[in-house]
Formats: structure tokens, sequence, C-alpha cells
């Protein structure tokens, strides 16, 4: 089998596909990746959502439970 003899202009045509194709796969596999961890943060940022809406219920249960207890002071202080 014989060598194919390749002009200056042919090796930078196939240099630049070459550069090209791995632009393209390097932009695939990054866009995968991303993709991934796009997914990863909206499963992450879900339960965060979850816990904070604990947080906000058990915050308000405790601030009705202070105005309750304030009240009940008042009252206690109101009498002679």
């Amino acid at each position: 089998m014989e060598k194919p003899n390749l002009t200056t202009s042919q090796w930078i045509d196939k240099g630049f596909w070459a550069l090209i194709t791995g632009a393209v796969w390097l932009a695939v596999v990054l866009m995968s990746s991303m993709n991934q961890s796009i997914s990863d943060m909206g499963k992450d940022i879900s339960k965060l959502n979850q816990k904070l809406a604990v947080l906000v219920f058990t915050t308000n249960n405790q601030n009705e439970s202070l105005n309750d207890h304030e009240n009940r002071l008042r009252v206690l202080e109101r009498k002679p």
C-alpha cells in the first residue's frame, strides 16, 4: 500500500477538520456534564425548599406560642 502524498493545504484542511471534530465532541461532553449538574442542583434546591418550609412552619408556630405567653403575662401583670 502506498502512502498518499498530501500537500500542505491538505494537511491544514485535515488538521482543521480534526480541530472542529474535537471541539464539537468537547462541547457535547461539556453540555452533558452541565445538564447533569443542573439536574443535581434542581434536586438539591427541592430538598432545600422542603427544609425551609419546615423551618418557616416551626418559626410560625413558635411566634404564635410567644404571642400567647405574652398575652398571659400581660393578664397576670394586670392582676392586683
